[in-house]
């Protein structure tokens, strides 16, 4: 049976190259063109235009707009003769009909999202002001913007200083927002205000060639000095081709040219490498410190063996005690022992909150951090660790709770714990930041 299904799919190939051979002109060929393809170039011309209009992906404006944008098209949907078309034209209008109205429907999740982690991020709308104002080629106050970018540059400072005082050993700082990472952390160590330890979690490599990223890396490093941990991302393709409108190129394959020249110039200030995504010659004088370490993000198999291989460890967000044991811990550390390293660093960072409305505050964090039950790679660190979404890997409760958490967390690997406060009211604020200082 197995041989005659073989020869069977052998004749099958044999017409099939025969057919090929023949090169049929295309044109004989009937290829059904529906009558909703102009509207639908027309569509995607003018929503390709309102994007690159408005580049800042959570701006009120643009919401508004592209709001605007999709309800309009919806409104010159009943102008078609529906009954008019043909099957495939029935086919394209239902189609373009259910995108609009998911759009639509985006839209408003994402105003809800953005309303509720606001409290998260009570800077971000002072930035988005500036860059679309910006955008709008409007005549900025330098002075003026430049004191409203130092206000938001020195809470960041007045955390770090809050950190250090409190006794913790490491300040992280995610690149999420138009304030460069890199940038505000060499600001913190040229102010004293470092702590012993402070890195990025992360940077994304996407929008940055290595050698871009190198030059900041050395200078923070020369600012701080000596304290830098350089976390590194390769982000996720949504964010990557929705967001930036570049290539999302195979991740590892992009990692590892990406890290090849990275590392070369970090060490040396020297890289000779050409390769299929990145390429860099360049022989310059770097900063005289010693190099800053480099961790990965890294959640599946292949990135976390990179990891192990490559760097000195992975930054970790959203992955609970039982995944970090039965998955990261193992997978990464044989990697590293494989290829001579030390032991590498595994950095656990979750959301945090000492609170007596737990059922609440999940519900929040399962609305504000939903995007993360939905990325691929995070959902499948969820389904290891048994969760139904992030909600459930977060640290909330009262302080019995929570202080018991990072006991449970440590044995499963993890060599570093960033708790992410997201108290919501002042109260539930202080006596998480009084739990995790009595544990720094």
């Amino acid at each position: 049976m197995r041989t005659a299904a073989w020869l069977a799919i052998a004749c099958s190939l044999l017409l099939l190259v025969d057919w090929l051979a023949q090169k049929p002109d295309l044109a004989e060929l009937r290829i059904p063109d529906s009558e909703l393809r102009p509207v639908i170039e027309r569509f995607s011309a003018d929503r390709g235009s309102l994007t690159r209009s408005f580049p800042v992906a959570t701006s009120p404006a643009r919401r508004a707009r592209m709001k605007q944008f999709y309800t309009e098209w919806l409104s010159v949907l009943p102008g078609l003769n529906f009954d008019a078309l043909s099957q495939d034209g029935k086919i394209d209008y239902l189609l373009f009909k259910n995108l609009l109205d998911y759009e639509l429907r985006q839209l408003d999740l994402e105003a809800r999202s953005l309303q509720e982690i606001a409290p998260l991020v009570p800077f971000a709308q002072t930035i988005i002001d500036l860059e679309e104002a910006r955008r709008r080629i409007e005549n900025l106050d330098a002075q003026k913007a430049a004191a409203t970018l130092s206000g938001r540059l020195e809470d960041v400072l007045d955390a770090a200083r809050g950190a250090r005082a409190d006794g913790f050993g490491s300040f992280w700082l995610a690149q999420t927002t138009l304030l460069d990472a890199l940038a505000v952390l060499a600001v913190v160590g040229a102010s004293g205000a470092a702590p012993a330890e402070v890195g990025t979690a992360v940077v994304a490599t996407y929008g940055r060639h290595p050698t871009v990223l190198a030059a900041q890396a050395l200078t923070a490093q020369a600012a701080l000095p000596g304290r830098l941990v350089l976390g590194v991302g390769v982000s996720h393709r949504p964010s990557v081709e929705e967001r930036l409108r570049m290539r999302w190129d195979p991740p590892l394959r992009h990692i590892r040219e990406y890290l090849t020249i990275l590392d070369a110039l970090l060490r040396e200030g020297r890289a000779d490498h050409d390769g299929q995504l990145f390429s860099a010659h360049v022989d310059q004088p770097r900063p005289p410190v010693e190099p800053p370490s480099v961790m990965l993000a890294a959640l599946g198999p292949q990135m976390l063996r990179l990891a192990g291989e490559r760097t000195d460890g992975t930054v970790l967000w959203m992955v609970g005690p039982r995944t970090i044991r039965e998955h990261v811990a193992p997978t990464i550390g044989d990697a590293a022992a494989r290829a001579g390293r030390p032991a590498p660093r595994i950095v656990c960072s979750l959301p945090v909150v000492v609170t007596d409305r737990e059922a609440e505050v999940r519900a929040f964090a399962a609305r504000a951090f939903a995007r993360y039950g939905e990325l691929p790679s995070y959902r499948a660190m969820l389904d290891r660790e048994g969760a139904e979404g992030p909600q459930d890997v977060c640290i909330v409760g009262d302080e019995q709770a929570v202080g018991a958490a990072p006991d449970e967390i440590a044995p499963a690997g993890e060599t570093d714990f960033a708790a992410v406060e997201i108290g919501g009211t002042p109260e539930e604020r202080e006596r998480t930041r009084a739990l995790l200082r009595s544990r720094a």
